[in-house]
């Protein structure tokens, strides 16, 4: 089972701090050189013109006199909170991993032989995503023969067609 948590470090971020729901959100990081650039943005700033890479200088310019939060992205903070989800993700399989990115946006979880115990594939992702929900995150799940499968079916968002209003996709 692959579950894609897309804009992972937005989404940490509004989760803990919720009080930044809906408002326009940038992560800067410094380039090479020592420029500042656009690490991530939420839908918000995007919706202002902020775009990744962008130097730090425009998006600001950009966000004009409406209230948007500038911080510093920590890849650090980022890779424990996940790792920390996919051990709390071991509660469908005994093996959770984060994928092989930098930066990493999923968590990948080795489901074999455990689906009956959640009375079926769907049921168990649609528990995951439940889990997920209540954590204030937005994820897509899916569900395949191998974990690149999986994560290609997550990622591409190609089980779209088998997908319920969970998010949830089994291919």
């Amino acid at each position: 089972m692959c579950i894609w948590l897309p804009n992972w470090p937005i989404q940490r971020l509004r989760a803990a701090r919720p009080e930044l729901n809906g408002q326009p959100f940038v992560l800067s990081a410094t380039a090479p050189r020592g420029k500042k650039v656009v690490a991530f943005r939420s839908q918000e700033a995007a919706e202002q013109g902020v775009a990744p890479g962008m130097p730090l200088a425009e998006a600001k310019a950009l966000a004009g006199p409406a209230p948007t939060f500038f911080e510093l992205y920590d890849p650090r903070a980022d890779r424990a909170a996940l790792r920390q989800l996919a051990l709390d993700c071991q509660r469908f399989g005994p093996y959770a991993a984060l994928e092989e990115a930098e930066p990493p946006e999923c968590v990948v979880v080795d489901i074999t032989g455990c689906a009956p115990i959640f009375h079926g594939e769907t049921a168990l992702a649609e528990e995951a995503s439940r889990m997920l929900r209540e954590r204030g995150f937005t994820a897509r799940i899916a569900i395949a023969d191998t974990i690149g499968a999986a994560w290609a079916l997550a990622a591409s968002g190609a089980a779209s067609a088998r997908r319920d209003e969970t998010g949830v996709g089994c291919g």
